[in-house]
């Protein structure tokens, strides 16, 4: 877990296409702890907006910072 690293460089991209893959594999997933072990390792589910050819997740999704503290789920964004 490095959650302190503040160091752009080392954090990996994130593409559209590993993001389609890998929510595709968790709408495809038979079992909720196949689903659950996807969105640990990858913060990814699926999304019926997926299917709009012209949105990409990856470039066009912004985290609502206030609604994230409320909620406690910061770490998990930033992870």
């Amino acid at each position: 877990d490095e959650i302190e690293n503040f160091d752009l460089e080392m954090w990996p991209l994130r593409t559209s296409k590993d993001h389609h893959c890998h929510a595709n594999a968790w709408k495809d997933a038979q079992m909720i702890t196949k689903r659950q072990e996807i969105t640990k390792k990858y913060g990814v589910r699926f999304s019926e907006l997926l299917h709009l050819p012209y949105w990409d997740p990856v470039q066009l999704t912004v985290v609502n910072s206030m609604h994230a503290f409320f909620l406690r789920v910061i770490p998990e964004h930033i992870r």
